[in-house]
């Protein structure tokens, strides 16, 4: 589990993998589609001793925008392999992005990796995505339109290949934008289409005979007030989607949604008649709808479902005319696979619709490498092949992280045979204060009780490893580090130990005067880094390292004998452990900021939205126009920075105070006409 490492970006042992995986594969089960989709997550950061780097900044490999270099990054980019035959799926690679990424980026990224799956053995005949506007960017970087609806294969050499890489966007994602089309219109609008009018009005009618929430029997007991109302997380439903426009594309989401072999695509059965004459039906409404100035699907989505279907019937084709497939499973064509996918990303990060990106990715790991060392069926390749494959796997990334962890130590040795340096232990100390009352420093009683938590968990690095005269190798304990790390009894205790005294229960240490100038040093080393900077970023511990480099040596704990070793631990130790408290506060910043942001959201709604009211069948009335009125005998007018509007609040009571505003969500009543 090791050589999958938790990391965003290309893991090439993927690759390696799938490679040895596929060698005993036949050639037809190989050949498939790659989906692509973003998942929402939390922004955070993480330390990681392994690179000595901060993460969960956005990843997008060798193509990450310049303006989001160092960003928090809040989406996970996953491209997946999905197979025409078979069961199986695998999770090729997962990026971190702000946003979503753009049409370029993600145009560039499927280029590689499309290059890398043909070198693993896989055969990528289209890519499927949703109808969001900067994957139809990334269609058009390919060169697709209604015209061409496909490109030459990427991934050929030959330029005689008749070969062709087809696009295609997810069709459970376009019925639903189908269904907010008619959602969108009044209850009373007509809108024509070629087998007739259709209107909202039957779907209340329907809500008024049959109230949903009495309790007589019902014809259409499933009908309820969501369906042609429907909220927040409602309006992604496919189940409900399909509901509702069964009757008007009944035939259409058969023909694209087969998954058994009864119910397959042919050339020329009744499936892939009924998806060409669909092509007809939009094309007739389109120039009707044009000639006469008549209501019509958004443009957007025309053009994504005419290309979607035209390239259901082209790979239709080229699998049973070229490949040998006696059918097509259309709904190998859709992103149901995905969608599970982050389903089970969310149920495993602790049922959480917005996990952070280090849980994600480690959780995204484990996930992947299940399917990734199960050995397929009928092959001559076991799981034990696998694994030893991947233990055999030398990463580039394992050699970089190495690197940057031998030169890090050799930048500490560095500081530590600089010299003694010990009578200038004051002025370094100082050289850090900048009288800027502005920046926030770290108190002296903090580094004190600081210190003495270093000073208990240094005693186990008071071992060191000797050679005998018999070339043996023992253990041996330091005697001279406990005078170096704790106070002695007899000295006077500082000032700045009242922290350590408050707080102390006979269990607390008071570290020596050396020890605590040391972690002075090395603290006031990080707030001056932070605090020039102003945000975190990845190489951060190693431009803390370099600003000590520009100090007096450091003083050196222990014996003389084994003081650098043993001083090296205790600064390599704190720098570390530092790191995750500055991960902390980071990812504390941005859980306020998040709950601030959250509060004027429903502070705008309260504002905004006055309470709902039904007709008593379960249908919503539509709102009043919200209209403040001017200040009258019993009513003072108030304002709150909430998107700019104007609240009128009546007090509660006679009490009420400025100070108690905050809490004024609860006595909010707004005065509607």
């Amino acid at each position: 589990m090791k050589r999958m490492k938790g990391a965003y970006g290309l893991d090439q042992s993927t690759f390696d993998i799938l490679k040895t995986k596929t060698e005993s594969i036949n050639s037809n089960d190989v050949r498939g589609i790659i989906l692509v989709d973003e998942m929402k997550l939390a922004k955070s950061l993480s330390f990681n001793r392994q690179n000595l780097q901060f993460e969960g900044f956005t990843n997008l490999g060798k193509y990450t925008p310049k303006h989001q270099q160092g960003v928090k990054g809040d989406h996970a980019l996953v491209i997946m392999f999905q197979p025409f035959k078979g069961k199986w799926v695998q999770a090729l690679e997962c990026f971190l992005s702000k946003g979503s990424a753009t049409g370029t980026v993600l145009h560039h990224i499927l280029l590689e990796y499309i290059i890398l799956a043909k070198k693993a053995g896989l055969k990528v005949d289209a890519v499927t995505s949703d109808g969001a506007s900067w994957n139809r960017n990334m269609w058009e970087q390919f060169g697709v339109n209604e015209e061409n609806i496909s490109t030459p294969h990427v991934a050929e050499t030959d330029p005689n290949s008749m070969r062709r890489l087809w696009f295609l966007s997810d069709f459970p994602h376009l019925i639903n934008c189908l269904r907010n089309f008619f959602l969108k219109q009044g209850r009373y609008d007509n809108i024509w289409t070629p087998d007739g009018l259709v209107t909202l009005n039957h779907w209340y009618s329907l809500l008024e005979v049959e109230n949903p929430k009495s309790y007589n029997m019902k014809v259409n007991y499933k009908i309820r007030e969501e369906h042609i109302r429907p909220q927040y997380y409602q309006k992604m439903n496919v189940a409900m989607v399909f509901q509702v426009t069964y009757n008007f594309s009944e035939y259409l989401i058969k023909a694209m949604n087969c998954r058994t072999p009864i119910d397959n695509m042919k050339i020329g059965n009744a499936l892939y008649k009924i998806v060409e004459d669909f092509i007809v039906y939009l094309e007739k409404w389109e120039q009707k709808a044009k000639d006469e100035n008549m209501e019509f699907i958004p443009p957007s989505t025309y053009y994504v479902l005419k290309i979607s279907l035209k390239a259901t019937l082209k790979i239709c084709d080229f699998l049973v005319n070229t490949c040998g497939f006696k059918y097509l499973m259309t709904a190998r064509l859709n992103q149901d696979s995905l969608e599970r996918f982050f389903g089970m990303m969310r149920n495993y990060c602790g049922s959480n619709d917005h996990p952070d990106s280090a849980v994600f990715i480690q959780t995204y790991r484990l996930v992947s490498i299940y399917s990734l060392v199960k050995p397929p069926k009928e092959s001559n390749v076991t799981g034990s092949d696998l694994m030893k494959s991947l233990t055999s796997i030398t990463d580039a990334a394992d050699i970089n992280d190495v690197e940057k962890k031998q030169q890090w130590d050799a930048l500490i040795d560095t500081l530590l045979d600089r010299g003694v340096g010990m009578d200038q232990l004051e002025k370094v100390a100082v050289k850090f204060e900048e009288y800027d009352y502005m920046k926030c420093t770290t108190s002296q009683y903090v580094i004190a009780y600081v210190a003495g938590y270093v000073a208990r968990k240094s005693a186990r690095f008071a071992t060191v490893m000797e050679v005998d005269t018999n070339g043996k190798k023992r253990r041996l304990v330091c005697s001279v580090y406990t005078t170096t790390l704790y106070l002695d009894n007899k000295e006077l205790v500082p000032n700045s130990y009242k922290l350590i005294q408050i707080r102390n229960r006979s269990a607390l240490i008071q570290p020596s005067i050396q020890l605590f100038n040391l972690i002075n040093i090395l603290e006031r080393a990080i707030s001056t880094v932070i605090n020039d900077q102003q945000i975190i970023y990845a190489e951060l511990l190693y431009d803390v390292t370099t600003k000590l480099a520009e100090l007096p040596p450091l003083p050196l704990l222990g014996c003389k004998e084994h003081n650098t070793a043993f001083t090296y631990k205790i600064v390599a130790f704190f720098l570390t452990t530092r790191m995750f408290f500055v991960t902390k506060q980071s990812n504390k910043n941005d859980n306020i900021e998040k709950e601030v942001t959250r509060e004027r959201r429903k502070l705008s709604k309260l504002s905004n939205v006055p309470a709902t009211e039904t007709n008593g069948v379960g249908i919503v009335k539509q709102p009043d126009k919200i209209k403040t009125k001017n200040a009258t005998k019993n009513t003072r007018k108030r304002k709150y920075n909430c998107s700019s509007i104007e609240v009128e609040v009546k007090p509660a009571a006679k009490k009420q105070r400025m100070g108690k505003e905050n809490k004024f969500a609860n006595k909010l009543i707004v005065n509607r006409r």
